[in-house]
């Protein structure tokens, strides 16, 4: 879509579909005053559809206040005008609610925890209330909380739009809330298959992470006959993830959520679309974690880390300690050559974990690699790599081995041929589009280096690594000619485990395990 053509086409016609259409796209171009200017249209015209108006009112409630930038001054000044709200209606629990948002927007964490608690003294049984106090409770990593609210709520109504999140959180705790059996029977029998989505949404999760996948399977698609919002968000997760079986025989309408429609366009390595869509996401949920994550890692995969690093930085507003972020900060940074490297790293180092951690492990590695560190950077990789094969993650073991050559190739070491070419049978069936894009990165390095280096080992380790994904990018490219539908691409798992043990022996990581405990040790002195 070229943007301001069409912008300018809608100042002449002012066509409320037109205006629908660029809406979206004003918002991932961070344009949001025309964003604010097509809602205008759109929300006088309901023959749009509902997931238009929805958004128009999203935009029109949130565009005041949300800039490229993200200026927090913004935000404080809406938190003022609440609190007058609040002072002429102080019984109002959504007033509460929206002043909790905004507090959590800006990372104040407990302002917007208390102002939550206020709400739910004042409707404790309120749809919306508890809705969005079970959320909150989940993004600052208070399960407990969110369960008990939830369980209060529902044991005073039996609404089923308050039965889905309880179910959920108390999946994630283990505990089977015993209260909704009656209302889970309810929804398998009801015909109102709108009303009772999400909840049977959660249901099917529940069976599904419990190993009861046939039962899961005829819950699901009970689901998704008329799905809420929020299930068309998470039903993409699940038929990729979980029943990907499932895919070609539905028929639901992805558009509906920006959250689904990133990550479908990610599996079929539209890049931008991707990230286009998480930023519509990222702007109806901007104290999430997830979208920024979301776009830092497209991002990441056209090497566009300084695009990266500024999201990363939006996304630390609102979530200053999140690990995840500050570890795709430092990345971006190391990428980029960017001066802030060095303080996201001493906020990564402390929240290292060495018998868990991946990511984290090979971020610092790649930081002591540019520092000049090359052997110690190695074994921090190695470390990293070793978890992954632990974990019996083939992928990321895979994507974990291939950054770090990429980051070898960056400092100037030699490639060692051998590691090519377990890499070569490592993506054998790979279909993955964010594994494929991390094998392209490699291949545009070796490449260059195949300019200069022509010595025999390396030569035919090279060839035969980049005929290997020249031959994955074509399946997968065939694979996706003329689908307008959902096809989401399996992992094949024959391979899984001889690969892993190919990466441990290659990259002689048991030989290098003393080394790593000996620094281990050092880390924790």
């Amino acid at each position: 879509m070229d943007f301001e053509a069409d912008w300018e086409m809608f100042q002449q016609t002012r066509s409320p579909f037109l205006a629908s259409d660029l809406m979206s796209s004003a918002i991932a171009l961070g344009l949001f005053d025309k964003a604010r200017e097509l809602a205008v249209i759109v929300e006088k015209h309901s023959i749009v559809g509902d997931v238009a108006i929805n958004l128009s009112r999203l935009i029109s409630r949130k565009s005041d206040v949300i800039s490229n930038g993200r200026e927090l001054k913004q935000f404080h000044a809406l938190i003022a005008d609440q609190k007058k709200m609040l002072s002429a209606h102080p019984r109002d629990a959504i007033i509460w609610v929206e002043r909790a948002l905004n507090y959590a927007v800006i990372g104040q964490k407990d302002q917007a925890k208390r102002s939550i608690l206020i709400a739910l003294e004042l409707a404790p049984t309120d749809r919306y209330v508890v809705r969005s106090a079970v959320r909150f409770f989940v993004h600052v990593n208070c399960w407990e909380e969110a369960f008990f609210y939830a369980r209060r709520a529902f044991l005073s109504v039996q609404d089923p739009w308050i039965a889905a999140p309880f179910l959920s959180v108390g999946t994630q705790l283990g505990k089977m809330p015993s209260p909704v059996k009656n209302i889970l029977r309810n929804a398998m029998s009801s015909s109102d298959h709108f009303y009772y989505s999400e909840l049977l949404e959660a249901y099917g999760t529940m069976e599904i992470l419990n190993g009861a996948e046939v039962r899961a399977r005829r819950i699901f698609k009970k689901a998704w006959l008329e799905p809420a919002k929020t299930v068309v968000s998470h039903s993409q997760w699940i038929l990729k993830e979980k029943l990907p079986g499932l895919a070609g025989n539905l028929q639901i309408d992805f558009r509906q959520s920006a959250q689904a429609m990133s990550s479908i366009l990610l599996s079929r390595m539209d890049l931008d679309g991707a990230v286009s869509n998480a930023r519509v996401w990222m702007f109806e949920e901007p104290y999430s974690v997830a979208p920024y994550m979301q776009i830092s890692s497209a991002l990441f995969l056209q090497e566009k880390y300084t695009d990266a690093l500024s999201v990363i930085f939006e996304g630390l507003i609102a979530n200053p300690k999140s690990k995840d972020l500050i570890n795709n900060g430092a990345f971006a940074a190391l990428r980029a050559n960017d001066a802030s490297s060095e303080k996201l790293i001493k906020m990564l180092k402390p929240l290292l974990d060495w018998e868990k951690d991946i990511a984290p492990l090979a971020t610092y590695g790649l930081f002591l690699m540019r520092s000049g560190s090359a052997i110690e950077g190695r074994l921090y990789y190695f470390s990293a790599i070793q978890n992954a094969i632990k974990s019996g993650n083939r992928r990321l073991a895979v994507a974990a081995t291939v950054n770090f050559i990429i980051s070898e190739i960056d400092v100037g070491l030699k490639i060692d041929p051998k590691t090519l070419g377990i890499l070569a049978r490592a993506y054998k069936g790979e279909q993955d589009a964010s594994a494929l894009r991390i094998a392209i990165i490699l291949k545009k390095r070796i490449v260059i280096i195949l300019r200069t280096n022509t010595e025999a080992d390396f030569v035919e380790a090279a060839n035969r690594y980049i005929s290997s994904i020249d031959a994955e990018l074509r399946i997968f490219q065939s694979s996706y000619a003329g689908i307008s539908g959902l096809n989401f691409p399996t992992q094949p798992v024959d391979l899984a485990l001889d690969t892993l043990s190919e990466i441990s022996v290659g990259l002689a990581i048991e030989e290098n395990m003393g080394r790593l405990n000996q620094m281990r040790l050092t880390s924790h002195s």
